[in-house]
């Protein structure tokens, strides 16, 4: 049998060791047994090998639900998240299967992981470790075990059998070292105890070992010999503690504390008042009750008063918990009688108490210590966060603190509303509202309730009162106004305030704007209130404002003027590229600054802040920071200064206006033709960068250049709070709101010209300014380049800023003088650079001659069935094979092992050449036999591809493949030695498939969404067959923003297209662009930029003259291209994914498969990776340019599809085949035709998701990879004349699939069927035919597998047998099963097997002059085998020599009739007349 390789580092299966701990359950009646659970991903174990205990009846499902350990998608039945930890998962138990509806006792272990290695030694170690874990003997806490575990769990996710091997017997043997040693010789240990000078009654004795096992015993343990913590307690809060070492039996003596030790114990708040609490000193146990408010730092301290201690100075304090921050509190002496010993790390905000335990400490002279302790109960009670009341609008004055439970109003009014908000958002609340006033006095009641039970109640005393009058006596040019403790105005009427009597209330006089005072006062019934004149002389003498607070490296803001101490109003320019500003103020009196904050951040912007400033102005001395005064934005800010001055309980203070204004900047500024991006200069044209602070740039264009176009970007271009965004820019005083592109037209009359552009911005004071770019032009000298041979193609660029110049009319435009680089390559000739040519000062020309590369008379140019993705440029997939179509005429042929998971080293996609598959893995390319998937070849190659999503190529005996970094390797196909290698010079991802065409291949790369990558043609000629790694030159490439993932282009002789990602982030905003280019020179020959947005990931399909291709934004197109490659127009179709989601359209990767006027694609749903989320295959009626239909399916067809027509006259219809980008991958096949307008030929699939069961039709599921199989599938299915397909997925196997084989004929005959019995089977001469249900066959002989020990008498009848076949699908009904295992198909060849036929020497069944010429030859030693003895000496001499060809010919002419050694011979004279036949001739007896 050939040996599997199950696709997953640790499908674990092991059987659970007897002799191993079984973890305590909580309610252990209610579990039936457990199995072993592990998760890995490529980099870190997820969750380390553990038992999941599991009910009676459940699935494994059910039971991982019930777990701790957080999954997503296993309702789906597929994994693809684990506490928070996305991959691609595999799933296995018991070596192999992915049924998680599986029953949990059914299985022993189950494994999550993304690897492909597997091995009986990687599951005994999983169940070694998982039994590490679960063993209570504190095994981990031995040095060697913990070791030989922790290098276990390091190399459990690529653990090979080599590898796990020595790691788990290691593991094994440092638990079996430990559990030696824990059965080592018993020692005793007893304890005496005093406590107040009496001996205590069997004191309670517990050792521990260094390990953590305890051993508790009444006045005495035994133990092993080793070092231990004792403890001798009298069974309460009493105990004594100290260490010990046992070698031979041993006792210990310990003095007990006596007497009580505390006095009383307080919890207290910030505030230093007490929690409420009860302590019970009879049982040293103490409940505290404290707010929801609480948290990890300053808000609990103790305060435990020091009882009859044994030493007032050495007795230590302690507390024993674990902090909320993870960390032992223990060891903190605490001080006694202290209001200031926080205990932080205690609680956290909310409703979860705590328990820990106090400790008084005290150390003997025994070295032993005495503690005496108590046990703590912290119970959370709920507040509110927020209460208020109003009366008519005016807000009552209430301090409201969480913890304070009861305040007074008093009110005017016969009603108060009543708002509060609870602390808790699971909290309730009662007592809102308006609240109606029966009487003078009333008291109302707020309760707020926490789940746990405990609830809080906040009481309102209202007073209702009558109001009373007050009048103020103002100086004269002075305005007042009157604030309760509330903060609301109280408006006087007639000049009268009516106020609440004994309220306290401020009253804030103003003159002159800027000057103020400020009193209070009480409320009470006739009160005039005198009030204060404010002071007009000023105080603030000295003002400035810096980028920052040190003298040695801030820089002053400038102020629109100098400072004077009777001017109160300065605006300050600020760059609104600065996010700081710091301050210095020379005053009398006390200083601050008063401003709402401004930020990015919402939680922080907006907020009033207050700063004090203590710095006067300096030119050395500190500067104070005005913490967030402003953000790095556009909008300005206001900054209040005030200076005052407190006397006789009258604040006077005078206030600064002060205006921080934005000065405007872009952060970057591009200036571009139509071709290409310019580079800056400086005025003697040297290379020149960007700068903000920066206004004068220059360019130099050839003076024919009618446009340029500006792009730019703004500091702060975000929507998060009110202080972003904003900006706007005027180029040459034209307004565009986002600087990209903007046009700036030329005059091509002038050498000269200026574009500016002003930077402006909403905030009408911010400061604008304004760049100016010098345009510098000059008129162009014309190159003719004269290339040998003739259609050599140059590709020449620009020193200066690395683009192109294109040929045009036969000559490049040139600058004089400036630099430039030319590559010059051509199919067949070997390819040469040239750096740093300096353009002539006229026209001229210049001539290139290439040398003709040698023949590789090794290349092999094989016939190849599927070449490239799409098997031919038209990139259709459409084939008149005989695919399967049924399940029932379908089977699995292999499944082979190759790379591992599904990045760097998954498995690449097939292509067919020669009747052999080619593909790669990491950094090995491999030929693999197409009917046995044995590995014929595997060879290096330079470096690893990227997430393999892409096929190699083949053309003209070579493979291409694309690996990372920009990377293409060429291949001999016959050897797979390499031949030339290109890397690209910015790299990226290979992601767009390799296109051949006429000595040429085309590809692309992919750098992240929004950055440039290049398509590139290369000359796909080995130019040097002596160089394995030859530097291959670029014939031409393309830069364009985002690069291409997964386009590929189509090509013919006059043009090649190609789509575009759309250069923006996500699939939602950017457009994408159709290019079309010359395919020899890469001139761009059109462009067409998308009116819909997404990127274009898909090849270009060619059919009926027209172009089709998809794109992510979830569109479907048509392109019309004239002949000479021109883009005439695109028209769109929109998808559908069962939603109309902007954020998730119905995207698609998919390259149409197109046939009869109808397209077939797949779409991805609402969640690319959400099973039935919307996922569909579509069908497209071209002609009427609509959705003929869509039907469901499990995942995303990711892929492409392909199409079979071999059907048509039988069935009318086409039979397409797509891929479930989803586990398990199943294979799909539509069965379609013209006016179609829903699915034929379907499966019903039940899924379960969050309680709900819902069915879906889905398209035929004709096969269903499983067990180690089972994974997403990212592949475009290829096939062959046979009806196979041939695919990949993310468990790392290359696999087969076809019709099934209905049986094996041997259409031939061996040459040999007669044999004696010891022989063995020669199959010499025979053919073997496997007999597909398709009606194709097969020759199969070099396949076929038969017994090859010595043949016996029952191999009469002798099996043919084809081992190539695993499993496959089976209907029922309209439902489909998967993983039903398929019988070996075999023949039966009937042997003569026996003494063997005398004179039959060939062994063919006759006696004829062959015979005679096989023993001629062998006697002559013409012959390399031994004869038969039995069937050649016919003479019964014991020799074979020429006297039994004689006979032999004798006898072939009916000369004799019986051979000599056939004749019955004499015995011994007996007196018998019995005869003893010496061997059977197989003849008829006379």
């Amino acid at each position: 049998m050939h040996k599997r390789v199950m696709a997953l580092l640790l499908s674990l299966v092991l059987l659970l060791s007897a002799a191993m701990p079984v973890p305590a359950m909580a309610a252990e009646e209610e579990y039936a047994g457990s199995f072993v659970f592990v998760a890995m991903n490529a980099n870190s174990t997820i969750v380390e090998p553990t038992r999941i205990q599991y009910k009676s009846g459940q699935t494994i499902q059910q039971a991982l639900a019930d777990s701790d350990i957080e999954f997503v998608g296993l309702e789906q039945g597929f994994i693809y998240e684990i506490n928070g930890v996305s991959a691609n998962y595999l799933l296995y138990y018991d070596k192999g299967g992915y049924k998680l509806d599986a029953p949990a006792s059914s299985i022993k272990a189950l494994c999550v992981h993304v690897s492909s290695t597997y091995s009986d030694e990687a599951f005994q170690l999983i169940l070694q470790m998982a039994d590490y874990l679960d063993m209570t003997n504190h095994v981990q806490n031995y040095p060697a075990a913990a070791s030989a575990y922790a290098a276990a769990l390091k190399g459990l996710r690529t653990a090979t059998a080599d590898s796990a091997g020595p790691l788990l017997k290691n593991l094994k043997d440092a638990i079996a070292e430990y559990a030696a040693l824990l059965d080592g010789t018993k020692y005793t240990v007893s304890a005496t105890a005093t406590q107040n000078g009496n001996a205590v009654e069997a004191p309670i004795l517990s050792l521990t070992d260094v390990y953590g096992n305890v051993t508790t015993g009444t006045g005495s343990v035994q133990v092993i010999a080793g070092d231990y913590k004792f403890r001798v307690s009298d069974g309460g809060y009493n105990r004594t503690e100290g260490t010990l070492t046992v070698s031979a039996d041993a006792q210990v003596s310990a003095t007990l504390p006596y007497g009580e030790w505390f006095g009383n114990i307080r919890l207290l708040d910030a505030d230093q008042e007490p929690y409420r609490a009860a302590q019970n000193r009879e049982n040293h146990t103490a409940q505290y009750w404290i707010e929801d408010t609480a948290n990890a730092l300053s808000s609990v301290y103790l305060n435990a008063a020091m009882g009859n201690v044994p030493n007032t100075k050495t007795t230590k304090l302690r507390t024993i918990y674990t902090g909320t921050n993870g960390k032992d509190m223990s060891g903190i002496s605490r001080s006694w009688n202290s209001t200031a010993t926080s205990l932080t790390y205690l609680l956290t905000s909310g409703m979860e108490g705590k328990t820990f335990a106090l400790e008084a400490q005290y150390t003997g002279s025994d070295g032993y210590t005495q503690i005496q302790s108590y046990d703590v109960t912290v119970t959370r009670v709920p507040t509110l966060k927020a209460l208020a009341a109003t009366a008519e609008g005016t807000k009552l004055p209430l301090e409201f603190a969480p913890n304070t439970r009861e305040y007074s109003l008093k009110t005017v009014s016969s009603t108060v509303d009543i708002d509060a908000a609870p602390f808790g958002e699971d909290y309730t609340v009662t007592g809102t509202g308006a609240v109606q006033l029966t009487g003078d006095t009333q008291d109302h009641m707020i309760q707020v309730a926490a789940p746990n039970g405990e609830q809080s109640t906040y009481t309102l005393h209202i007073q209702k009162v009558a109001s009373v009058p007050v009048t103020l006596a103002v100086p004269s040019g002075t305005t007042v106004q009157v604030i309760n403790g509330a903060g609301s105005e109280i408006a006087p009427v007639d000049g009268i305030y009516h106020l609440v009597p004994g309220e306290s209330y401020t009253c804030i006089a103003t003159k002159n704007t800027w000057y103020h005072t400020q009193i209070t006062f009480t409320a009470s019934s006739g009160l005039n209130v005198s009030v204060p004149e404010p002071v007009t002389t000023d105080w603030l003498t000295d003002l400035a404002f810096y980028n920052g607070t040190y003298a040695s490296s801030r820089i002053a803001y400038a102020a629109d003027k100098t400072f004077t101490a009777a001017d109160h109003t300065y605006n300050y320019t600020v760059s609104d590229c600065n996010s700081s500003v710091a301050m210095q103020a020379t005053a009398t009196g006390t200083v601050t600054a008063l401003y709402r904050t401004q930020s990015t951040v919402p939680e922080i912007h907006n907020l009033a802040r207050m700063e004090t400033i203590t710095t006067p102005v300096s030119k050395t001395g500190l500067a104070q920071s005005l913490t967030y005064a402003v953000a790095k934005a556009g909008y300005g800010q206001t900054v209040t200064i005030r200076i005052s001055k407190t006397e006789n309980g009258t604040t006077y203070y005078q206030d600064y206006d002060i205006q921080l204004l934005r000065q405007l900047h872009l952060s970057s500024l591009t200036i571009a033709t139509k071709d290409e991006t310019l580079p800056f200069v400086t005025p003697k044209g040297a290379t020149a960068r960007f700068d903000r602070d920066t206004t004068d740039y220059y360019v130099k264009v050839d003076r024919e250049t009618a446009a340029l176009y500006l792009s730019g970007t703004y500091p702060n271009s975000s929507t998060d709070t009110a202080c972003c965004g904003g900006y706007y820019a005027k180029v040459n005083g034209v307004r565009y709101d986002t600087l990209a592109g903007a046009e700036a037209v030329l005059d091509t009359d002038l050498y000269n010209e200026d574009i500016s552009v002003q930077v402006c911005h909403a905030d009408t004071g911010s400061i604008e300014l304004t760049y100016t770019v010098h345009v510098q032009k000059s008129d162009p000298i014309q190159l003719t380049i004269q290339t040998t041979p003739a259609d050599a193609a140059v590709f020449l660029t620009n020193d200066l800023n690395g683009k192109r110049i294109v040929e045009k009319n036969g000559t490049y435009s040139l600058t004089p003088g400036a630099s430039y680089s030319y590559t010059t390559t051509c199919a067949g000739y070997i390819g040469q650079t040239v750096e740093h040519y300096t353009a002539p000062d006229k026209d001229g020309t210049l001539t290139i001659t290439l040398k003709k590369a040698p023949a590789n008379d090794k290349l092999i140019n094989f016939d190849s069935a599927w070449p490239h993705l799409r098997q031919n440029n038209e990139n259709n997939g459409v084939v008149d094979y005989k695919t399967p179509v049924y399940a029932k005429d379908a089977e699995l042929y292999w499944a082979t092992s190759i790379g591992s998971g599904y990045d760097v080293n998954a498995c690449g996609c097939p292509i067919l050449v020669d009747g052999a598959i080619y593909t790669y893995s990491g950094s090995r390319i491999y030929k693999v036999d197409a009917i046995s998937g044995e590995i014929l070849i595997d060879k290096p190659m330079d470096h690893n591809s990227s997430f393999a999503i892409n096929p190699p190529t083949y053309a003209n005996g070579m493979i291409f493949v694309g690996l990372s970094d920009g990377t293409i390797q060429a291949f001999d196909a016959n050897t797979l030695d390499s031949l030339w290698i290109y890397r690209d010079s910015i790299g990226g991802q290979p992601n767009s498939s390799i296109v051949y065409h006429d000595g040429y291949i085309y590809t692309g790369f992919w750098v992240g969404e929004i950055n440039e990558a290049h398509y590139v043609c290369l000359s796909a000629t080995d130019e040097d067959p002596t160089q394995t790694m030859e530097e291959k030159l670029p014939t031409w490439y393309y830069t364009s923003k985002g690069g291409f993932y997964w386009a590929g282009a189509y090509v013919c002789d006059d043009f090649l297209l190609i789509g575009t990602d759309d250069g923006a982030s996500g699939y939602t905003t950017g457009k994408p662009s159709l290019l079309s280019f010359n395919p020899k020179t890469g001139e761009l020959l059109s462009s067409y930029k998308m009116n819909v947005t997404g990127d274009i990931r898909s090849s270009i399909t060619h059919y009926n003259g027209k172009y089709y291709f998809t794109s992510k934004g979830g569109y479907f197109y048509e392109a019309t291209v004239d002949e000479k490659g021109t883009i005439e127009d695109v028209r769109t179709l929109k998808l559908y994914n069962y939603d109309d989601d902007p954020a998730n359209p119905a995207m698609s990767t998919c390259t149409p498969t197109i046939y009869n006027g109808r397209a077939y694609i797949g779409i991805s749903g609402t969640a690319q990776f959400g099973a039935y989320s919307g996922h569909n295959l579509t069908v497209i009626d071209i002609p009427n340019w609509e959705i003929a239909y869509t039907v469901r399916t499990h995942g995303y067809p990711q892929t492409s599809g392909v199409l079979t027509t071999a059907y048509m006259e039988e069935t009318g219809c086409v039979y397409v085949y797509f891929f479930d980008n989803f586990t398990p991958g199943k294979l799909r096949v539509l069965e379609d035709k013209p006016g179609q307008t829903e699915v034929s030929l379907k499966t019903m699939e039940t899924y379960t998701a969050s309680g709900k069961t819902e069915t879906y039709t889905t398209p035929y599921n004709i096969f269903t990879p499983s067990g180690a199989q089972a994974q997403y599938a990212i592949c475009s299915p290829i096939t062959d004349e046979y009806g196979t397909v041939y695919f990949k997925n993310d468990s790392a196997r290359l696999m087969a699939y076809g019709s099934a084989i209905e049986r094996l004929e041997i259409t031939q005959q061996p040459t040999k069927t007669a044999y004696a019995e010891g022989e063995t089977f020669d199959p010499a001469g025979m053919v073997v035919t496997a007999v597909y249900a398709n009606g194709k066959t097969r020759d199969v002989t070099d396949y076929v597998t038969y017994k090859t020990d010595p043949l016996d008498g029952g191999d009469g009848e002798f099996a043919i047998s084809f081992p190539y076949v695993m499993y496959h699908n089976e209907e029922n009904g309209t439902e489909m099963t998967s993983g039903v295992e398929t019988m070996v198909p075999a023949v039966t060849l009937n042997l003569t097997v026996g003494d063997g036929l005398l004179g039959d020497v060939n062994g063919d069944g006759k006696v004829d002059q062959a015979d005679a010429q096989m023993i001629l030859d062998y006697e002559a030693k013409r012959l390399d085998t031994e004869l038969s003895l039995k069937a050649a000496d016919v003479s019964g001499d014991g020799v074979i020599d020429s006297s039994d060809a004689v006979l032999i010919l004798q006898y072939a002419a009916g000369a004799l009739k019986e051979f000599p050694a056939a004749a019955p011979k004499e015995t011994e004279d007996t007196g018998s007349t019995d005869q003893i036949a010496v061997g059977d001739t197989g003849l008829p007896k006379e």
